[in-house]
């Protein structure tokens, strides 16, 4: 069972200096967003986190800078939530799009309803959010930079997986059209692209004989936690990748490479 570091140990790792830049985290109560949210506040951002329920329990928790409690399903919604936190705060030059859902079933078996509730929240709230945040940017002439939490399946077939790996195939590729589009404004979008994440919900939900197994496909033999995947949004983020857009960081042990050991 892979071995989750606690947000101490993260707190110990070297950090992005992200010079006190406001930063939006959709789903920042799960266990990537959490971890997210943590390693960029270490990073000397101001978080702010966009969820469902006790978002700001969150905020207080973790010492982020503020909350948004907003269904992304609602895209008007959405958007008035965040453009009044900007009215207020100024433009976000940074924002991370890791909220997700996911339900794996067989083709036959999909429904009508089950493929617009993924695709809304996958691929339809980042593309209006990213919308949002950056035409205000570029209003501003503040250069920005975004990340779409992607996934391996993106780039394999795997059974079960039909809605949400095409989800997150168009989030990868919308990410490369915004990039070309939003270069001349300076902002940058990526994509992050992990492996299975051993939050605690995936540590209780997989069959430990499963995850051997899908060990054993990763040439590095190991599975992603979630500190992996915010330290690599954090470095797209930061100045450090400054010539980086229009790309993802396969944060999967090399499992989605392919042609591997032929």
């Amino acid at each position: 069972m892979e071995v989750l570091r606690s947000p101490e140990q993260v707190s110990a790792l070297p950090s992005c200096n992200l010079k006190r830049q406001l930063v939006l985290v959709t789903g920042a109560q799960g266990g990537i967003g959490r971890a997210i949210c943590t390693h960029l506040r270490n990073c000397n951002a101001r978080v702010v986190a966009l969820d469902l329920g006790k978002v700001h329990d969150l905020v207080a928790e973790l010492g982020l800078f503020q909350g948004i409690c907003v269904d992304l399903q609602d895209i008007d919604q959405v958007a008035a939530e965040v453009n009044k936190f900007m009215d207020g705060h100024g433009p976000i030059p940074l924002l991370v799009n890791c909220a997700g859902l996911a339900k794996f079933e067989p083709y036959w078996e999909t429904s009508p309803s089950e493929f617009d509730r993924q695709y809304t929240v996958n691929v339809k709230a980042p593309f209006f959010l990213t919308q949002i945040i950056t035409q205000r940017c570029a209003a501003a002439g503040l250069p920005g930079s975004v990340v779409h939490l992607s996934s391996q399946s993106s780039t394999l077939a795997l059974r079960d997986h039909l809605v949400y790996s095409s989800g997150k195939a168009a989030l990868d590729h919308a990410a490369r059209i915004q990039a070309l589009e939003l270069g001349s404004s300076n902002i940058r979008v990526n994509t992050v692209r992990p492996t299975v994440v051993m939050t605690p919900l995936a540590q209780k939900a997989w069959d430990p004989e499963k995850l051997e197994i899908m060990k054993a496909s990763i040439p590095l033999q190991k599975l992603a936690d979630p500190n992996d995947v915010a330290q690599a949004t954090a470095w797209l983020l930061s100045d450090q990748s400054r010539l980086v857009t229009g790309t993802t960081i396969a944060v999967d042990g090399g499992r989605s490479m392919g042609g591997y050991g032929l």
